[in-house]
């Protein structure tokens, strides 16, 4: 929830080459009910809790995130726009980051909150 809105996100992204190519898409959701009626109906494999820093220059998004159980993990994201080579720009990227940075993550928050969350 940001400022008091809600945005569900469906994502769909796969791993290839490196990277994780993402696509998605947002909707409004001010219900507050919103979220018991999804997982009542589809059920929920995590819930993630997270706060974020975001930052921008150019086509680049740069998203710090507090992950509830997780830690802090940095994710870039190079959007698709015309006369850019977005493996590029995401290779170098990667590049300038790697020596603050720890080990590379595949997957996604969800995944991280899965692995570290005890069975019920």
């Amino acid at each position: 929830m940001e400022k008091g809105k809600g945005t569900l996100i469906y994502y769909w992204d796969r791993q290839e080459a490196g990277a994780r190519t993402s696509r998605y898409q947002l909707a409004e959701a001010d219900d507050p009910r919103i979220g018991e009626m999804l997982e009542a109906a589809l059920g929920a494999r995590a819930v993630v809790r997270k706060q974020r820093e975001l930052w921008r220059k150019d086509n680049v998004v740069f998203n710090l995130d507090r992950v509830e159980g997780v830690g802090q993990l940095l994710e870039v994201e190079v959007l698709a726009q015309d006369g850019c080579d977005i493996d590029v720009l995401a290779k170098e990227y990667r590049r300038l980051f790697a020596p603050c940075l720890g080990s590379y993550i595949i997957g996604s928050n969800e995944d991280l909150v899965v692995a570290v969350t005890p069975p019920p």
